[in-house]
This record gives C-alpha cells, sequence and structure tokens, in this order.
C-alpha cells in the first residue's frame, strides 16, 4: 500500500499518476523485501530446502554435460515455427497502418536513412542494434527490392531464432530430470508466442543476458589461473563485449547486467584472493563509466524521462504478478544458501543469478502488465521451476501447469487488449474484405470489444485509396505528420524528399509538458500538417485512460475499477488543442485534413 502514499512529484502521462501509484516505491519495496528475507533466511538456516538432500547438488551444471536429441529436435520444430510465423505476419498482416509495433522500428530505420541520428534527432526506447542492423541489411540488399519493413522482420525471425537457441542453452544447464528440462522448454516457448512483431516482447530482450553471465562465468573459471597472454586479454574484453551486446539490444538490461558482473568480479576476486581479477573488476567499472561519458546527452535525458514515471502501470495484485512475486521470495534465497554449496563455482554462479534476477524487477515492476512481468521473470521462472522439479515430480507438474494454465490465458488477454484491433484490421485488409462486408466487420466489431478506430480506418482505406491523388500533396510539401498516418501516405511523403522528421514518433514516449514542447517545436519547419479526420473532429477527445476499463483488466489480467486520484495530464488533448488554435483547416484528403498554420499578426 506504500507506493499510494508516496505520490509522484511531476504529473506525467500515465496510468500510474492516474491512480496515485509510484512506481519507484514498489520497485524499492520489492527488492529491500527480497534481501530482508534472504537475510532472516540465513540467520534463522530454518528453510526447509536448505536441509534437503536434493538440494545439495548445483541447480546449474556446465553446457555440454546434457544434450538430448528429444529437446534438439524440438528446438528446430519451434524455430521452423517461429519463422512461418513470421512470414505469416509479414503477408497477412501488411496493414495499410501498420502492424503491431513494427511502426516504431520501420520509421525509426527510415529515420536513419535520412541522415538523422538516435537520441541527438530522434527517439527510440531500445537499443540502437534493433534499428542499425536492419538498416545496414536494407541498404546492402536494396538492390534486390529489399525494404525497411522486410529487413525489420528479417531481424525479427534471426532474433527469435536466437533466443530460442538461448532458452535451449540454459534450459539444459538446469540440472534436473531430462523430461522437465524438455517440459521447461517447450512450455516457455509456447508462451512466448505472440503476433505483435515486437522484438521487445520476445525473450531476446531478456534472457541474453543470462546467457552472457553463464558464458563469462565459464570463461572465468577454465582460465582465470592462465599464463596464456591471449587469454588474459579474454578474460578482460570478455566482461566488456558482452556487456556491449547487451547495450546494443536493450539498455536498460544492459545496466542490470553491468551490476551484475561487477557484482560477479568482486565475488570471483574474493573468493580467490585474485589480485588480477581484482584489476580487471576497477578496470571494468572504470572503462563502463568512461563509455557512459561519451554518449550523446540526449541518451541520459532520455534514460532519466523514462525513468521518471511515463509508461508506468500501477502494480495489481494479479495471478501473473503473485506466481512472480512468490517465485522471487522463493527462487532468491534458494540461491543464496552459500552453506549448501560444494564449491565456489557454485556459490558464484548462484549468487550471480540470484542478483541478475533481483535487478531485472524494476522493469517488470515499472510497467507491470502481463507480457512485461512474463518476460522480465523468465530467468526466475526458470530457476524455480528447477527447484521445484529437485524436490518432487508431483510438485513440479502441479505447478508447472498452474503457471502455463495462468500466463497462456493472462498473455491472451493482454494481447487481444493490446493488439486484436490492429490483427482483426490487418486480417480485413488481406482477407476478410473478400468475405464480410463493411456491416459485418463493424458489428463483429462491436461483438469482440475491438478498437473500433483501428477497425473503421482501414475499411475507409480500403473504399478511398484507390481514388486518392497523392500528387495533390505537392503543393503543401514539406508535410509534417505528427498523428498517425497510412503506409502509403507515409510513403509518398517520405519518397517526395521533403518528410518533416520529428523527435518523437507520433504521441509515443511524450509524456510531460517538457515533451510535448518538443513535439510541437519539431512542426516549426513547414507551414503545412496532415491530420487525420477523427483527431480534429472528436473535440471531446476523453483521455484514453478513462475509456478503456475493460481492456485495463484484461490487460492486468486482474478486475481494475476506474478510481482515478489524479487528473490525467491528457498530452493527446493538449496537441490537438494547439493544433486547432495555430491551424486552418485548407482541404480534406480521404481520411485526412491537410493544415496550414495561421499567420501571425503583426
Amino acid at each position: 500500500m506504500l507506493p499510494f502514499f508516496v505520490p509522484l512529484k511531476t504529473p506525467i502521462d500515465s496510468l500510474s499518476y492516474l491512480f496515485g501509484f509510484n512506481n519507484k516505491i514498489a520497485v524499492a519495496g520489492a527488492i529491500f523485501s527480497v534481501f530482508l528475507f534472504v537475510l532472516v533466511n540465513k540467520i534463522q538456516k530454518t528453510r526447509e530446502y536448505s536441509t534437503n538432500k536434493d538440494n545439495k547438488e548445483p541447480i546449474f551444471v556446465k553446457s555440454g554435460a546434457t544434450i538430448f536429441r528429444r529437446q534438439a529436435l524440438t528446438l528446430w520444430i519451434f524455430i521452423i515455427l517461429y519463422v512461418f510465423l513470421t512470414i505469416f505476419c509479414f503477408f497477412v498482416f501488411d496493414n495499410p497502418n501498420f502492424h503491431g509495433e513494427e511502426e516504431q522500428f520501420i520509421k525509426r530505420i527510415d529515420l536513419i536513412g535520412m541522415g538523422k541520428i538516435v537520441y541527438r534527432d530522434f527517439w527510440f526506447p531500445f537499443g540502437t542494434a534493433l534499428i542499425y542492423s536492419p538498416f545496414f541489411l536494407q541498404k546492402a540488399f536494396h538492390v534486390f527490392g529489399v525494404t525497411s519493413r522486410m529487413s525489420y522482420y528479417i531481424l525479427y525471425a534471426l532474433l527469435n531464432a536466437f533466443n530460442l537457441y538461448i532458452l535451449y542453452y540454459l534450459t539444459n544447464r538446469l540440472n534436473i530430470d531430462q523430461k522437465h528440462r524438455s517440459f521447461i522448454f517447450f512450455a516457455m516457448a509456447f508462451l512466448q508466442i505472440n503476433f505483435s512483431v515486437a522484438v521487445q516482447y520476445t525473450f531476446t530482450r531478456i534472457l541474453p543476458a543470462y546467457f552472457f553471465l553463464f558464458l563469462t562465468h565459464d570463461y572465468y573459471f577454465e582460465n582465470y589461473n592462465t599464463k596464456s597472454i591471449l587469454k588474459n586479454l579474454g578474460l578482460f574484453f570478455c566482461p566488456f563485449f558482452f556487456l556491449f551486446i547487451e547495450f546494443l539490444l536493450f539498455m536498460e538490461i544492459g545496466m542490470a547486467f553491468f551490476l551484475t558482473v561487477m557484482i560477479y568480479l568482486l565475488t570471483f576476486a574474493f573468493l580467490n584472493k585474485s589480485r588480477k581479477v581484482f584489476l580487471i573488476f576497477c578496470s571494468y567499472l572504470f572503462c563502463v563509466l568512461l563509455f557512459l561519458l561519451f554518449l550523446p546527452s540526449g541518451f541520459f535525458q532520455d534514460m532519466k524521462d523514462y525513468l521518471g514515471g511515463g509508461n508506468n502501470f500501477p502494480i495489481f495484485p494479479s495471478p501473473p504478478v503473485l506466481i512472480y512475486v512468490l517465485s522471487l521470495f522463493y527462487c532468491v534465497p534458494f540461491l543464496f544458501q552459500f552453506n549448501s554449496a560444494k564449491n565456489k563455482n557454485t556459490l558464484l554462479i548462484n549468487l550471480s543469478y540470484a542478483f541478475l534476477c533481483v535487478f531485472l524487477l524494476p522493469g517488470a515492476f515499472g510497467r507491470s502488465d502481463t507480457g512485461h512481468i512474463f518476460y522480465y521473470g523468465a530467468g526466475i521462472f526458470l530457476a524455480t521451476a528447477a527447484i521445484f522439479s529437485r524436490r518432487s515430480h508431483k510438485l513440479f507438474k502441479v505447478c508447472i501447469w498452474i503457471f502455463i494454465f495462468v500466463y497462456a490465458c493472462a498473455l491472451f488477454a493482454s494481447s487481444f487488449a493490446v493488439s486484436a484491433g490492429k490483427i482483426s484490421a490487418s486480417l480485413y485488409s488481406k482477407v476478410g474484405k473478400h468475405f464480410f462486408s463493411e456491416k459485418e466487420i463493424t458489428k463483429y466489431s462491436s461483438i469482440f470489444g475491438l478498437d473500433k478506430n483501428k477497425v473503421f480506418r482501414v475499411i475507409n482505406f480500403e473504399k478511398t485509396s484507390g481514388a486518392i491523388d497523392y500528387h495533390r500533396l505537392d503543393k503543401y510539401l514539406p508535410l509534417a505528420a505528427p498523428l498517425a498516418i497510412d503506409h502509403q501516405l507515409y510513403s509518398y511523403i517520405k519518397n517526395s524528399g521533403k518528410f518533416i522528421p520529428e523527435y518523437f514518433l507520433y504521441l509515443i514516449n511524450v509524456d510531460n509538458e517538457k515533451e510535448l514542447e518538443r513535439k510541437i517545436s519539431d512542426l516549426t519547419p513547414g507551414n503545412y500538417m496532415i491530420i487525420g479526420k477523427e483527431e480534429i473532429d472528436n473535440s471531446v477527445r476523453q483521455s484514453e485512460f478513462l475509456s478503456i476499463d475493460k481492456n485495463l483488466s484484461m490487460l492486468f489480467f486482474f478486475p481494475v475499477k476506474n478510481r482515478p486520484k489524479n487528473p490525467p495530464l491528457e498530452i493527446g488533448k493538449k496537441f490537438i488543442k494547439y493544433v486547432k488554435l495555430k491551424y486552418n483547416k485548407i482541404e480534406e484528403f480521404g481520411q485526412y485534413y491537410i493544415l496550414e498554420r495561421k499567420q501571425t499578426k503583426r
């Protein structure tokens, strides 16, 4: 209850602010509680599993010790399945208004092609590799017709294959029954399936950190006494290399990995009385801090804004959250059972693994919908399942089926709340229009509670796209498009060479007044803008947070009652108010209005 009694200082456009919930207090309280629980457990030494003979053996074993053909076959089946699903999404979900999360990536890739630089010219919440690698792929194979959308989907398929291999690797390090290991892999790989085409909603976000931790651990234990100059250089560069990859993928996971490796190196140096490793620790800390100094200032501002409460959700006691919290409080103290560890190897990897699980807690509790809880909790779920397997086969079966049932239902509900409107719109565009009338589509959208705006936008596009003459826009170039527009319109403006780029994509992550000012300032290079009719004509423009009770309950898999404590900041409403004040309608263009900036009176 404490997060409800410590208010956020700055008004911000987020559900947490609306409900009066302070995520920072929740995260700090959870971390403090976990370590307090660990301390009490260590002092009392009364935990049942600390004396259980089945738990004297290490949870994690060395890679390569347990490789089974059946599980390898399952890996390849899932890789082929994921590739097929990616191809399916690419062709079937080719929505004229973009599908799922692809737009966030595709438009940033295009900005790089315009010579823009991330953090300086545009905002991107994830690692730069996720947009620069598809950009270079597109550039290299442009002559073969590879587009930015195609290059992103190729990256998405490759990263899914990579994270499935990592899941396979991690489950093979669990020192448990082969059948249980295979079932854990199957369950986690199955639950990862989604149609949002979002890299951030896959294990690519989380599991590489655990993978790199194990690789670092194996290399250090094999080579820390070596006299080889090359291998000693490897001891120095190994953690830097993996940290660099993590930062390129996801920055916040990179920070968690950085802190974990610091603890690992310091503990390694202490246990082995190794001056060499202690010097590596000091060098690691110094070089990482030096590296951070050379990052663009926009990176730190973005991180500050991101951690300031924007985009945060309050934490509800939903079944997925309760499973995550119980797993943390059960598994982390187990991993801290130093007295049961037979050797330094076990102690080090247990300790580091536990710290990494805890350092990932802010990501889970910052935006606590089912998807974030599942992906940020993946490491703790794997370890908890292994502990249950070691204790009792019956306990394992009961718990794993409860886990699968709860998360399958919760992830489906969450995906439906977020993506059902986009998916149905995409299906109508490619398939549905050949079998259903507009009236039937409207009826089914109402029955299933879909986002009608997304569906109607595609229906209207299908009705008018053939008659649109894009050359009518030539006299208005350069043209700003501050809110969502369809793909064909976007492509025409972009290819004209007179597209006005903006720091923020639409109003995504525009969470406070300062960011709104930046959004508005990006409109100054041109006198014209194009904007959807529904954005301008909907003069009431009710806050999205006040109109999605049903979606919130599905998103969190918990009955959410809309009882806001603070007035919504309503960034979208303020932006439209500015547009109406400063611009005049001059022409209709299909689903859009073309607006002209009002002349300032002298």
